[in-house]
């Protein structure tokens, strides 16, 4: 709930999509075994909606385009088996965008005074947009200071076992990290130039020996961070709504349409009109989160990768007033007393009943004096009176 800022061009959110003196890129990263087109996800079809001059070709002209856009298939597509296995493939994508960032931030007329980069990466491609952020740290000074860095990233997935990373990557504790696993690559960026972060992780685990195990990396200290839990799992939460309506995956894929859709028009993408957005589709959101909340109980974890040695895991309550922050925004854009009125209740009493069914929890919800749901519910109720609710 943290709505510092971490950017020396500093560009208010806008659902309007366009802001003066402003060139916004939207750069798409599939997942693993998925190309951009034809259309597998949600990833994909929010490429094709995306209205805006296609420049992964760095052979056409940004001209005097004011959005870009770029968009790349999956490691596996690229890059075969070991794409798949060990995300080969991810490093040439991420080389492209730096230069043609670079070459803008060279090339840009003196009106054009910022460069708003908005990055959506699924599973592996959550990866690739962490190890663009890990690139851009070494980018030249006239990026750095024309730049805004915001990252949408939908359950990145580096493909190592925790432990593995955690404690048998030795290249990675004498600063070498990235060399034996993929996570160690992207745990610290810190020293980055990300600006905003919305990380949404889906909370059904898969076994261990599926390598799935999410990735929460260390941010800037100044940067907005989101970081939240929804319905679903992993790639099954992210199929194009159209294709799912009846099926049982189709909740968890329309709450994930509504949050991408609104998140990118918030930081400026233009995208054409289609299913995702609008008042009629967030009141179905909504009601899909209020059904939610009235499933049989059953409690669930999934273990992730974290920087740090406390770990981290996304979560699943037995009971709670709320499926998740998504959730909470729904309500108090359509219901504000109400959603005020469950977040006081987590204040009050939150041993009682968490305020968040699924959720994402960093240090295993431990330690730090109040408990982690009082924690939450705080922070909940923080963000509401900041917003007038």
């Amino acid at each position: 709930f943290n709505d510092a800022s971490h950017c020396v061009c500093r560009i208010p959110m806008s659902t309007s999509g366009a802001h003066d003196g402003t060139t916004t890129i939207t750069v798409f990263f599939e997942g693993t075994a998925n190309p951009i087109r034809p259309v597998v996800t949600q990833i994909g079809e929010l490429f094709a909606l995306c209205d805006a001059l296609d420049v992964t070709d760095p052979q056409v002209a940004a001209g005097e385009a004011s959005h870009l856009k770029m968009g790349f298939d999956g490691c596996g597509v690229v890059a075969g088996l070991p794409g798949a296995l060990f995300a080969f493939g991810l490093a040439p994508q991420c080389d492209a965008v730096v230069a043609r960032l670079e070459a803008l931030a060279s090339s840009s007329e003196a009106c054009r005074q910022c460069l708003s980069v908005n990055v959506l990466g699924l599973s592996r491609g959550g990866i690739a947009a962490l190890q663009l952020a890990k690139k851009l740290e070494s980018a030249s000074t006239a990026l750095r200071d024309r730049l805004r860095l915001a990252l949408l990233l939908f359950d990145p997935v580096p493909g190592n076992l925790v432990f593995t990373a955690r404690h048998l990557d030795f290249l990675a504790a004498v600063g070498m990290p990235g060399v034996l696993t993929t996570a160690s690559g992207v745990l610290d960026l810190s020293a980055s130039p990300v600006s905003s972060v919305l990380a949404v992780y889906p909370h059904e685990p898969l076994p261990d020996i599926a390598f799935h195990a999410p990735l929460l990396p260390a941010y800037p200290p100044a940067a907005e961070v989101v970081e939240d839990a929804t319905l679903g799992c992993h790639q099954g939460a992210l199929y194009p709504v159209g294709l799912t309506r009846g099926s049982p995956v189709a909740a968890a894929c329309r709450l994930s349409a509504h949050r991408l859709v609104e998140a990118l028009r918030e930081r400026g993408t233009r995208l054409r009109p289609a299913g995702g957005g609008g008042g009629a589709f967030a009141s179905e959101c909504l009601r899909d989160c209020e059904a939610a909340l009235r499933e049989p109980e059953r409690a669930s974890r999934r273990i992730a990768h974290c920087a740090g040695p406390a770990g981290a895991t996304v979560r699943r309550a037995r009971s709670a007033r709320l499926l998740n922050r998504h959730h909470l925004e729904l309500l108090a854009a359509e219901a504000p007393g109400e959603a005020r009125a469950r977040v006081e209740a987590a204040v009050a009493q939150p041993s009682a009943m968490p305020l968040f069914l699924l959720s994402v929890q960093r240090g295993g919800g431990e330690g730090g004096g109040a408990s982690a749901a009082q924690r939450q519910a705080l922070d909940a109720l923080a963000w509401l009176e900041r917003r007038g609710v």
